[in-house]
Order: C-alpha cells, then sequence, then structure tokens
C-alpha cells in the first residue's frame, strides 16, 4: 500500500517514474512530457546509478556502464498491462543507447559523423509499428507482439556494431477481428488513406479502391466501428512506413511487393461465398484483386477457398465446405499470409542491421513483452500472454 501511495503521489506531481530497489515503475501520463530529449540525455549521460532522479535514461545508461566496465551481457525486461507505456519506453531506452554509443565513440574517435546501424535501427521503428501495432481501447498504438531488440557491441568498445530484432508472437487474430472500438493493423488504414489521396508513392497495383478508398467499406475494418485515430494523419504515418523501408534497405520493387501483398490480405477480407453445404465464392472485384495480388489463378483460387482436402489410405479425398467453414478458411489464410509477410519484415530488417562480428559480441538487450490484459473473450494467445507476464512478475517479486 505505501509504494501505491508513494507512485500515486508523485505521478499527481507529473513524476512518472519510481525506483524501488533496482526495479523502475513507470507510469503513463497519456501525455508528452518535456523529460526527454538529447539535453536530457547529456545530463543522465556519465552520472552515476542514484545520483539523478528516476527515468528510463538513467536503467539504460546502467546498462551501458555496467556492459563497459564488467564486459557482462545486460538485459532490459520491460512489462506491464496492455497500454502502460512499454513500447514507447522501449523506443526511448534504444535511443538513449544509440546516441551515447555515438557520443561515446565519437569522443575516442572511433566512428565517423555518419549515421550509425544503432540510429537506423531506431529509425525503422515506424515499420514495425505500422505492421505489429494497432489501436486498442487503453492504446492508440499498442504493440501486438513481443519483441526482443538487442544492440551488439564491439569487444571492449562502446561502438554499436549490430542489432538484432526477435519477433515473439504476433496477434494473428487481429487481421480478421477486432473488438468494438479498436482498430486492425495501422499499416491497413494507412495505404487506404493514401489510396484515396491517390498518394504518388502508393503503387496502382496495390491502392484499395482509389479516391473512393474507406475502411469502413472493407471486410476486415468495418465491424469494430473504428476507422481512425484522434490527432494521427495516417497519410503522415504512411510517409513514415515508407521512410522505414528505405531505412532498412528496401528496394523500390521491394517495397511494391510488400504493399501488394499487404492489399492482398486487405482484399480477401471482402470475399464472399454463396450456397450453404456446397459454398461456392462469388465472383466478385476483391476475388479478382486477391488473386492477382497473390499471383494465382483466380479459379484455382476460389476452389481452394471452398474445399476440404484430407489423405485417405494415400489417396487424397476432396470434398466441398459449408459457408462458415469457407469464411474460416479464408480468413486463416489471410492470418497466414500476414503472419509470413511480418516475420519476412523482421528478417529483411535484420539482414540490414545485424553486422556483429557473430554470437560472442557483448549486447544490451530489450524485451518489450507483450501487454497483460483481461478481454471480453480471452483467447488462447491472450492466455499465454498473461501466464507469461504472471512468470515474469514473479521473478521480479
Amino acid at each position: 500500500a505505501s509504494i501505491l501511495d508513494n507512485v500515486q503521489v508523485r505521478f499527481r506531481m507529473d513524476l512518472i517514474y519510481t525506483n524501488t530497489g533496482p526495479i523502475l515503475i513507470a507510469m503513463n501520463p497519456f501525455k508528452w512530457l518535456p523529460i526527454y530529449g538529447d539535453d536530457v540525455i547529456t545530463r543522465y549521460h556519465g552520472r552515476p546509478y542514484g545520483s539523478m532522479p528516476p527515468h528510463c535514461y538513467q536503467e539504460a545508461e546502467d546498462a551501458f556502464v555496467q556492459l563497459q566496465k564488467y564486459r557482462k551481457n545486460q538485459a532490459i525486461v520491460i512489462c506491464g498491462e496492455s497500454g502502460a507505456g512499454k513500447t514507447e519506453t522501449t523506443k526511448l531506452m534504444l535511443h538513449y543507447l544509440a546516441t551515447v554509443s555515438k557520443r561515446t565513440a565519437d569522443r575516442q574517435k572511433k566512428t565517423s559523423q555518419e549515421t550509425t546501424i544503432a540510429e537506423r535501427m531506431v529509425n525503422s521503428n515506424p515499420l514495425l509499428e505500422a505492421y505489429g501495432h494497432a489501436k486498442t481501447l487503453r492504446n492508440d498504438n499498442s504493440s501486438r507482439f513481443g519483441k526482443f531488440t538487442r544492440f551488439d557491441f564491439q569487444i571492449g568498445s562502446p561502438v554499436i556494431t549490430g542489432g538484432f530484432v526477435e519477433n515473439l508472437l504476433l496477434e494473428k487474430v487481429r487481421v480478421v477481428e477486432q473488438a468494438e472500438g479498436e482498430r486492425n493493423y495501422h499499416i491497413f488504414y494507412q495505404m487506404v488513406a493514401a489510396a484515396k489521396k491517390n498518394h504518388p508513392r502508393l503503387p496502382g497495383t496495390a491502392k484499395l479502391g482509389g479516391s473512393a478508398a474507406d475502411a469502413s467499406t472493407h471486410g476486415f475494418t468495418n465491424s469494430s466501428g473504428c476507422t481512425t485515430i484522434e490527432h494521427v494523419d495516417d497519410v503522415d504515418e504512411f510517409e513514415a512506413t515508407l521512410g522505414a523501408l528505405e531505412a532498412v534497405g528496401c528496394s523500390k520493387d521491394e517495397t511494391q511487393r510488400i504493399l501488394e501483398t499487404t492489399a492482398a490480405v486487405y482484399w480477401l477480407g471482402d470475399v464472399d461465398f454463396k450456397g450453404e453445404d456446397n459454398a461456392v465464392a462469388i465472383d466478385s472485384a476483391a476475388l479478382d484483386h486477391a488473386a492477382r495480388l497473390l499471383g494465382v489463378d483466380k479459379k484455382k483460387l476460389a476452389t481452394a477457398l471452398c474445399q476440404r482436402v484430407r489423405t485417405v489410405g494415400g489417396e487424397k479425398v476432396v470434398s466441398p465446405m459449408e459457408v462458415k467453414h469457407a469464411l474460416q478458411l479464408r480468413d486463416a489464410l489471410a492470418k497466414a499470409t500476414y503472419a509470413r509477410l511480418f516475420d519476412w519484415l523482421v528478417h529483411r530488417a535484420n539482414q540490414a542491421f545485424d553486422r556483429s562480428s557473430g554470437a560472442d559480441s557483448p549486447f544490451i538487450g530489450v524485451l518489450d513483452i507483450y501487454g497483460f490484459e483481461i478481454m471480453k473473450t480471452n483467447g488462447f494467445e491472450q492466455l499465454i500472454i498473461n501466464t507469461t507476464n504472471e512468470q515474469l512478475q514473479k521473478v521480479f517479486n
């Protein structure tokens, strides 16, 4: 009770950070406070632990110093309930590490003034946010996957030589359904908004309805009643996503294929069926677009979505499906395709940044775990997420 009372009193004074032993408690103020930036980084860099007010920069500085001093790998675990501000804290700490690493290396004449790998990793954040974040009831930019980000250092040096992001359990079910008042992944709304404005960098092949585009008319975004976020311009966010694709080294051709695959998943949500026991895919523009963007024959796709294929006694047995099962299969295809695209994007980013000398490189790792949450209906994924958080809390306690 005394800890909670202390945290509450400090929070009312806009002191959102509180230390309890080696643990930093961070309270999400749901507003931007003037306690970040390069000048604040300067104040925390080089100062002994505990000599400055509690701050996420202090924890990042401690990890940086401990790595340099004792040559032991460092881990920062960030956890809490959904909407607690974990992802923003992760970004702040990674930015701090990238900045102080460059400053220290510059003082020691170990790097040039060009953009470092760590800075480019930080600049690539909008890509994973577009494809892995969504608006929830508690948070306008909620991370819907867990990730472990590591910065690798030169042995005995403050220079960051590479980086790596490990993806942990993307929330695939969000691709096909969202709770009332929540949104699907940001990228779909960004592309719809870009199509509405005839954005010059959105490939014509991936446009979602052109100037008549509206997220409320697409199957995978029309049921939650929420298509926009206050104070967020999805076209501007789309520009940031394109910039992040450039930061990870994606070519113009790769970017086009990424956006086409994303559009294919989105169009799948508009594919519908008729009949009852024998489902038949309705011939529609959505089916045309989905097949073309996936690079498959339209008739074969329509047939595959309506048939169950089993192997019995070494022979393939094909049987028709009911409409409800065809819809489930369509959703499963969309989820699987999106998840594979997301995994590929993480892999592509790692290809650009994982330049370290090997597995023995000293590193600082930051674990941004998915948030604990109690939903109206808790699925298997949420059970795993909540159990993981319980185990972490047990370790802390």
